[in-house]
């Protein structure tokens, strides 16, 4: 235990991190947000789409994941060869780097999970401001679901990251185009099959029966993939 501890450490040594970054990178993405719906709001117009709605929906969660997500890929580029120079096995880096990605998607779910609870209780903000607390999200247990939700969603998008450099250093890049190449012909055949056998109503109708807590279950089985995907790449990458 205290080998992964250290391991997880060296994520974290340098001030600027995956960790620290969140808080900051939240509070610029929901300040310029709020910003943006105030000026909408001064000008007279509304950015209400629906009960609740705002066209802001989403925008946080995009820029906050996505840092993550690329926070993520630089771990496994440039963290792995220095932890195995350490003399630390691949075993011990996976669960270090887990446990690095646990703290990380926690403290989005919390700062996630504020926000909603601070735009329900302030109705908007009075300016119709709806970022993170909407009813998709919000219907079942209102900020706790958001807070799920944004935990589930940031953990499995830092494990799927972390799978795309992996691959890089195990297969290289033609093979890893080849291998992005398949899994796009994959999701066309996919929409072709849907549009064809007339599908999108039952899919959008599948997606509407969803929630905040639905979709942290579906995103955690993803997590579970992933990160049999991470370990089986990671076992076979040579040391160099």
């Amino acid at each position: 235990m205290s080998r992964v501890v250290s391991a997880a450490r060296l994520h974290v040594l340098q001030r600027n991190n995956i960790v620290t970054q969140v808080p900051l990178i939240f509070g610029i993405a929901y300040t310029i947000s709020v910003l943006i719906v105030l000026l909408i709001h001064v000008q007279g117009a509304s950015v209400l789409v629906g009960p609740g709605t705002s066209g802001a929906t989403g925008a946080v969660h995009g820029a906050v994941i996505g840092a993550a997500a690329v926070s993520s890929m630089m771990l496994a580029a440039y963290s792995l060869p220095h932890a195995l120079s350490l003399s630390y096995s691949r075993r011990t880096f996976l669960l270090g780097t887990y446990v690095v990605f646990f703290i990380t998607a926690a403290l989005i779910g919390v700062l996630f999970g504020i926000a909603a609870a601070l735009e329900e209780a302030f109705d908007g903000y009075g300016i119709g401001h709806y970022s993170v607390a909407v009813p998709y999200l919000t219907g079942t247990a209102g900020a706790f679901e958001v807070a799920a939700f944004s935990t589930a969603l940031a953990l499995c998008a830092m494990a799927s990251a972390f799978l795309i450099p992996m691959l890089y250093r195990r297969v290289g890049l033609m093979r890893l185009w080849a291998i992005t190449g398949a899994v796009l012909v994959v999701l066309l055949l996919l929409v072709a099959w849907a549009t064809i056998t007339d599908g999108w109503a039952a899919v959008g109708q599948w997606l509407l029966d969803q929630n905040g807590f639905t979709w942290a279950g579906w995103l955690v089985a993803a997590t579970g993939v992933a990160t049999v995907a991470n370990w089986l790449t990671i076992r076979r990458i040579p040391a160099e």
